[in-house]
């Protein structure tokens, strides 16, 4: 069971899937706690591009942990796509990150296959219609 954010502390470490960049490591910098929540200010340790990004990030109402804000974000040279939501969160071993980012490209190519076989299968009955239409043997 993963941690709640409850649990971090300055200097832990949280791992997040990013689509097209592998697994990235992030470190705790601080926690903002309030009366009903608790949110993290994280720095990407991954990023590689002239400085490290830093999020703030809280769990949503699902208890998963999620990027709500870009703390040093560039207007000129923005880097949100890298961290902002898509549908994967933070976690607290590189192995679960991982294996969500897995679970979603399957899940995704699960879908593109399922598409691409519903498309083969109308276009060989319109072929056969066409067939049909001018006597040609199918």
């Amino acid at each position: 069971m993963s941690k709640t954010i409850k649990n971090y502390k300055v200097g832990d470490e949280l791992f997040r899937h990013v689509r097209g960049g592998g697994t990235f490591r992030y470190l705790v910098q601080g926690v903002r706690s309030y009366e009903d929540s608790t949110q993290l200010e994280v720095e990407c340790q991954t990023c590689t591009h002239g400085w490290k990004c830093r999020l703030l990030i809280a769990e949503n109402d699902y208890g998963k942990i999620v990027h709500v804000h870009m703390l040093n974000e560039d207007e000129d040279d923005s880097q949100r796509h890298w961290h902002a939501n898509d549908g994967l969160h933070f976690w607290p071993t590189k192995k679960e990150a991982r294996d969500e980012g897995l679970r979603m490209l399957l899940k995704e190519a699960d879908e593109s296959v399922r598409k691409l076989e519903d498309q083969l299968a109308y276009q060989r009955k319109r072929r056969d219609e066409l067939a049909a239409a001018v006597g040609a043997e199918v």
